[in-house]
């Protein structure tokens, strides 16, 4: 209801991963992981402790009862151990709880459990496709089941066949079904599934009706058996599976999917970065074979290819016809493929002795390693009873909704159908969610994904739908993904992806988009206007911010902007003819319904002197606004007001004053014989009612073809209702939230049937508002806010807190929540920073646990890859290809910074920025020379830097990072340096002094112990002190984002009573510097000196042991800017050699002085006399 329908006669279905797995609980602190690992701990010692006391008390029985209790023990272990399964998954106290909408594969679920070992996780996983939901709980039980005795039992590598290719020997599709027959024997029912070691171990679904849709495809899998003589495979489902195979296929060659215009496929090649090569066709070659041939092996056996011939059963649907697999899927895609193009520590031995081992053997090897690897580290957290799952089949808006009523105390259901093409009403009947449950299923999370959901389903919905389920902590997260782009810049996109300014509407919503706020923001967004507070706003400004934002949601309902979309020469297929104008989506996201939701939610977000004339004031800005115009035979016009005040007044926003007289006044009700035969018996008829239209079924193949010709090129149809206005043949009352439902009705009806409520419903679907959550009482903050909003560009502002009936200005903080853009900083700013900031939750308790807001965390960081330099060096053509990739990933200016400073000469560089424009410059520059230097990319490996103020003839360095290895974030596809930094403060000045010194000695000494042991020689390695200048606020920058850098890869936890974070943090929270100018204390807490993982082997071992421990271990990576704030720097294309028509050459750029108080003659000055920009 709340999103455009379509005909739902085809879709597309996605059993693969179609974008590189991501680690769910990358930006939770490590500390929830300390505590439930030790709260698991002082269980299993009281377990033990208990067991040792029952021995000691039995030995003191005498050998008379030896017997006796020997079977005792053994019926208590047998006891204790049934105990332990069946209350397996309760073990978990405090799990990270996880919400997956349209979760798809498995990909994400496998790599965090990989990528954070160790973690308690309660995963909640909804998907629409019910096939998708049967792979993945059929896949787990089977990594589950694999130690069993059992004949057809699977090895490691037989996993990603099963789970990724197209055709599999008889052995595997014989042991897929004998794996489903015995899933079914235990399905009977819900009770009797998790009654089951499944059940009991933590594969939970969260309804009956989902288990038996999955059950129906287990049922469909059961005949599979690995025999090809008729009647034993069920031929008609193989049949249905390779007809819509051929149909994929013949997609593929459709010009209009064709983006290359030669047939070729690299969306893999966002799956190997950052070390994509320049020519990666041999992944368009994978994906091709994988279409062709059904299988990803490279060197198949004569054998092989005569034995893959049975149809992998997991592909097979009752739905087939219905439900395509995407054109555009292969199983590399949801795998980082980067360590194929690179050399690393632990890559396989034939690697390195074979040079002849090819790019698409490299990556093979790695996904199916990587999937090997995956399966495992499940298989050991289901041992420790540390993962929990739970599986729901419906939509996924309606899932967020429901799963609201039930946080809102709503026990029976919130009145959602759980299908859009369904009329079968969403309930929780399972006993996770019912009160007082001994295996209470979560209902707020840490963290929600949703996919790419936004790209048909609308962000506004999504996040309505998810965001109230947040759990209220800063470290809780929404991650979306967004596939599809609409318009020709990234801050085009941003305003254009909530239907209004990014961070306003986020505001709105209670949300913060961190990468969009941290950019270069100064001040913190205080967490207390984020989590429960209301805002005030004046009623004329708010009317004016939400009208512009529904003409967002339905842009092309408006004629103005239909018009400057003609002027601008738009298609629905693309950009103008001169590419420079933005594109529109090819199918609506949001409908009346919407509108009305998202003012519904912001009823209990914003507080006004007046609701209604709010109300009142956008319904006549709508009404007035101009709309499309019906030319010549093209249909009527819908107008979509009439539904969108039923919406208001159904979800409780706003009910007409004519409709509140005629609902309260019986009288006013037209009579009986004036209505239609329908409602001749109704006493009292309601201001809004139900439609319900039967079609007959041979009115829907038309439907369908147009549908399938649509749907097979990205192209959905969608279904309206329209109502014609009497005497009025060009425009019509148009109703675009419905509900659709495929079936024979249970009993003979008629045509239209009119009913006061959605059928099988009972009540109007309920929308909630922005949930209410008083602060803590230990807490001083105000209950409401007031905002100013900019009633030009409609934006907020600022924020300011309201104390108290006195006098605004002397009880009041501003909070700044906008996004300062690089060019925007000024000196006058006390921090050029909030890039990585580092928060306490408030109010401060007795633990300390420091919140890294916007640098995910590295949880693991002793596993990820190390890359294995000096094997690039050995090999001419590996090193070439790393130096190209590496320039082109730590190129990490943006396109404003180049313009003013790549293309400015160094001189003028001072000149032209302000100090924290030049800081934050200085300090993209400074990491970069750290990896280039530490990689040899410019000749001789350097280890050591440090930093110092620019012109400082005494070289006094305020900080010294050791680097011991560069690695590869395969979560985040980018490298980073591990290392350790020595800050100076008061007791360390004194050694920083003379480490310039002992480095010295120790290199004319020859006392070096390179990397790999006699591989790096004194030409190769400059282990000398290497200096990186900046300014005096650069130095400033750098020691406020060195606790983000060290809180991301911490594997220690913070001391309760002696960090100095505790007394360092704002009142808002934020961790801050103390004497950032002097000696006197550490910008770091004292908690993590000297706990490194092992000796630094490419330092001297001499100062090695003067320094360690006073070092502290930190993960830097390079500093990325949001493209939402800084559009991205793309190279120019190389101008081809004899090219007859050669591009012009592009403008000089224009030199504006940007810092007008420095010192320097104005009338030299390039810029102008002191003139502002």
């Amino acid at each position: 209801m709340l999103t455009p329908v379509g005909t739902g006669v085809l879709r597309y279905s996605y059993p693969m991963g179609d974008t590189p797995a991501v680690c769910l609980t990358q930006d939770i602190p490590p500390s929830f992981r300390v505590r439930a690992s030790a709260r698991a701990t002082e269980r299993g010692d009281r377990k033990g402790k208990e067991k040792e006391a029952e021995n000691k008390k039995g030995e003191k029985e005498g050998k008379k009862n030896e017997g006796q209790k020997q079977e005792g023990k053994k019926e208590g272990e047998e006891e204790e151990k049934g105990q332990q399964d069946d209350d397996s998954h309760n073990d978990q106290k405090d799990p990270i709880n996880i919400l997956l909408l349209g979760c798809g594969d498995l990909r994400k679920i496998l790599f965090t459990i990989n990528h954070d070992k160790g973690r308690q996780l309660d995963i909640t996983c909804c998907d629409n496709e019910r096939s998708i939901i049967a792979r993945n709980t059929f896949f787990l039980t089977l990594l589950i089941d694999m130690d069993s005795q059992i004949p057809l039992s699977p090895s490691l590598h037989d996993l990603f066949p099963i789970y990724y290719h197209l055709y599999l020997p008889p052995r595997l599709a014989s042991l897929i079904a004998s794996q489903a027959r015995k899933l079914i024997d235990v399905s009977d029912s819900l009770q009797a599934w998790h009654a089951s070691t499944y059940g009991r171990g933590g594969i939970r679904f969260c309804d009956s009706y989902s288990l038996s849709r999955v059950r129906e495809i287990w049922q469909s899998w059961a005949p599979f058996d690995g025999n090809e003589e008729p009647g034993v495979t069920d031929v008609d489902l193989k049949a249905k599976f390779e007809a819509d195979l051929i149909a994929t296929r013949e997609v593929k060659t459709d010009a209009r999917v064709d983006s290359t215009g030669y047939g070729l496929v690299y969306t893999a090649v966002r799956s190997a970065a950052p070390a994509a090569d320049e020519d990666m066709r041999h992944l368009n070659d994978l994906h091709q074979r994988f279409w062709r041939v059904g299988r990803l092996l490279l060197h198949d056996t004569d054998a092989d290819k005569k034995g893959s011939t049975q149809v992998n059963p997991m592909f097979v649907t009752p739905d087939a016809g219905r439900a395509r697999m995407h054109w555009g899927l292969d199983p590399l895609l949801g795998f980082p493929l980067a360590e194929a193009y690179t050399r690393t520590i632990d890559e396989p031995e034939g690697w390195r002795e074979a040079e002849d081992v090819s790019a698409p053997q490299k990556v093979v090897a790695v996904v199916m390693e990587k999937f090997a690897a995956w399966c495992q580290s499940f298989k050991n957290a289901w041992a420790k009873r540390s993962v929990v799952t739970r599986w729901f089949v419906g939509d996924a808006i309606a899932f967020g909704h429901t799963l609201q009523g039930r946080a809102n105390g709503v026990t029976v259901n919130v009145h959602w159908y759980r299908s859009r093409h369904s009329f079968r009403r969403l309930e929780f009947d399972g006993e996770d969610y019912q009160p007082g449950s001994p295996t209470p299923a979560p209902i707020s999370f840490m963290v929600i994904d949703t996919s790419n959901l936004i790209d048909d389903l609308g962000a506004l919905n999504v996040l309505i739908a998810t965001s109230p389920l947040l759990e209220n902590n800063l470290a809780a997260a929404i991650y979306t993904e967004m596939l599809t782009r609409y318009h020709r810049t990234y801050q085009d996109e941003a305003d254009n992806l909530l239907c209004g300014p990014l961070s306003t509407v986020a505001l709105l919503l209670g949300l913060v988009c961190v990468e969009h706020s941290t950019n270069t923001s100064p001040y913190h967004p205080s967490q207390d206007a984020m989590t429960y507070q209301m805002i005030k706003c004046e009623e004329k400004e708010l009317v004016g911010l939400i009208h512009q934002i529904y003409k967002k949601m339905f842009w092309d309902d408006c004629q103005e902007d239909i018009i400057a979309a003609m002027m601008a020469n738009l298609t629905l297929a693309g950009y103008g003819d001169d590419g420079s104008h933005e594109r529109r989506s090819n199918h609506k996201l949001y409908t009346p319904a919407s509108f009305a939701a998202f003012l519904k939610f912001l009823k209990g977000r914003l507080q006004v002197d007046d609701w209604t004339a709010t109300v009142e004031a956008i319904l006549v800005l709508i009404e007035r606004e101009r709309r499309r115009e019906a030319h010549g035979d093209s249909e009527p016009v819908a107008d979509y007001t009439p539904e969108l005040r039923a919406w208001l007044h159904l979800f409780g926003v706003y009910t007409p004053l004519e409709w509140r007289v005629a609902n309260n006044n019986t009288h006013l009700v037209p009579p009986r014989e004036e209505r239609l035969w329908q409602l001749r018996t109704w006493k009292k008829i309601p201001p809004v009612m139900c439609v319900t239209v039967v079609v007959p079924q041979h009115k829907s193949p038309v439907v369908g073809r147009l549908e399938r010709d649509n749907l097979a090129v990205g192209m959905p149809s969608f279904v309206e209702c329209a109502i014609s206005k009497p005497g009025d043949d060009n425009s019509c009352h148009g109703f675009a939230a419905v509900q659709l439902g495929y079936g024979w009705p249970q009993h003979e009806i008629t045509r239209v049937v009119i009913t006061r409520y959605a059928p099988r419903l009972g009540r109007t679907p309920t929308v909630y508002e922005f949930p209410r959550i008083l602060p803590p009482p230990d807490l001083p903050a105000s209950a409401t806010i007031a905002a100013d909003i900019d009633d030009f560009r409609y934006e907020i502002p600022s924020l300011t807190p309201i104390t108290g009936p006195a006098i605004p200005d002397r009880n009041s903080v501003e909070l700044i929540v906008s996004t300062v853009r690089p060019k925007d900083i000024r000196a006058t700013f006390p921090s050029p920073s909030w890039i990585y900031p580092v928060v306490l939750p408030l109010p401060l308790s007795s633990s300390v646990t420091p919140i890294s807001w916007s640098l995910p965390y590295l949880p693991c960081i002793d596993d990820l890859p190390i890359l294995d330099i000096q094997n690039l060096r050995s090999s001419h053509p590996s090193w070439r290809r790393f130096n190209l990739w590496l320039n082109n990933h730590i190129y990490t200016l943006s396109n404003w910074e180049y313009e003013h400073t790549e293309k400015q000469p160094e001189s003028l560089q001072e000149d032209l920025l302000s100090p924290g424009e030049l800081s934050c410059l200085q300090r993209k520059q400074m990491v970069r020379d750290m990896i280039y230097g530490f990689a040899a990319a410019g000749g001789r490996r350097q280890n050591t830097f440090a930093v110092c103020l620019k012109g400082d003839q005494q070289k006094v360095a305020r900080m010294v990072f050791f680097v011991s290895c560069l690695r590869l974030d395969v979560a985040n596809r980018c490298v980073v340096l591990d290392g350790a930094v020595l800050v100076r403060r008061a007791e360390t000045a004194e050694l920083i002094d003379g480490l310039e010194k002992a480095l010295n000695d120790c290199a004319d000494a020859d006392d070096t112990a390179p990397v790999e042991a006699g591989t790096w020689t004194e030409t190769e390695m400059d282990t000398s002190l290497r200096y990186l200048h900046t300014t005096p606020e650069g130095i400033q920058l750098w020691k406020e984002i060195l606790p983000a850098y060290v809180e991301r890869c911490r594997t220690w936890e913070h001391d309760t009573e002696k960090c100095e974070y505790r007394h360092r943090a704002d009142a808002t929270g934020v961790v801050t510097a103390m004497d950032i100018n002097g000696e006197e204390s550490s910008v770091l807490c004292s908690c993590g000196k000297g706990r490194l993982p092992a000796d630094n082997d490419s330092v001297p071992a001499k100062v090695w042991e003067m320094v360690k421990k006073h070092l502290v271990r930190v993960a830097i990576s390079p500093p990325f800017g949001c493209p939402f704030v800084e559009e991205p720097y793309v190279p120019e294309e190389k101008k081809i050699e004899n090219d007859p028509n050669p591009r012009p050459p592009p403008p000089p750029p224009k030199v504006v002085c940007r810092n007008p108080n420095s010192r320097h003659k104005k009338e030299e000055c390039p810029g102008g006399k002191g003139k502002k920009k």
